[in-house]
C-alpha cells in the first residue's frame, strides 16, 4: 500500500542562480514537494509516520547554505536526502519555480524519481 506526503508552496529565500545579479542577493525559490511511500496504514504514533516536518527543515536550511549555481543541482540534493531519509520513501516528484527572475513568468523545473532510477545513476 501507498500514501503520499505533499509539501506545498514552500517559499524560500536562496541564493542561487548563474548569472551575476543573481549571485549578489538571494532569490525566492518555491518549491513542491511529493513523496510516495510504502505503509502499513497502522498510523499510531509520530513514529509510524514519515515526519515531513524534518524534510521541510532540510529544504529551509538551504536559506544558509553557500550559494548554488543550478535548481537542478539543489533539487538533485533535496531528492538524494528524501531517499535516505526514510526507507520507505519511493518515489520523489519535486518542482521548484523561480517565479521573479523573468518578467510575467513563472519558470521552474520539475524532477521525478523511482528509488531503483535514482541510486542507478548516482552510482
Amino acid at each position: 500500500m501507498m500514501y503520499k506526503i505533499i509539501l506545498k508552496n514552500l517559499e524560500l529565500n536562496l541564493p542561487i542562480g548563474i548569472f551575476d545579479f543573481e549571485k549578489v542577493k538571494k532569490q525566492r525559490v518555491v518549491m513542491q514537494l511529493e513523496m510516495k511511500a510504502y505503509s502499513n496504514f497502522k498510523f499510531n504514533s509520530i513514529d509510524d509516520c514519515i515526519d515531513y516536518s524534518k524534510v521541510s527543515d532540510y529544504i529551509f536550511s538551504f536559506e544558509n547554505k553557500p550559494h548554488v549555481e543550478l535548481i537542478e543541482s539543489l533539487q538533485m540534493d533535496i531528492i538524494n536526502f528524501c531517499f535516505n531519509f526514510h526507507e520507505d520513501i519511493y518515489f520523489v516528484d519535486l518542482t521548484i519555480f523561480k517565479p521573479d527572475i523573468i518578467a510575467n513568468v513563472e519558470c521552474g523545473v520539475n524532477m521525478q524519481f523511482n528509488k531503483e532510477d535514482f541510486i542507478k545513476i548516482n552510482k
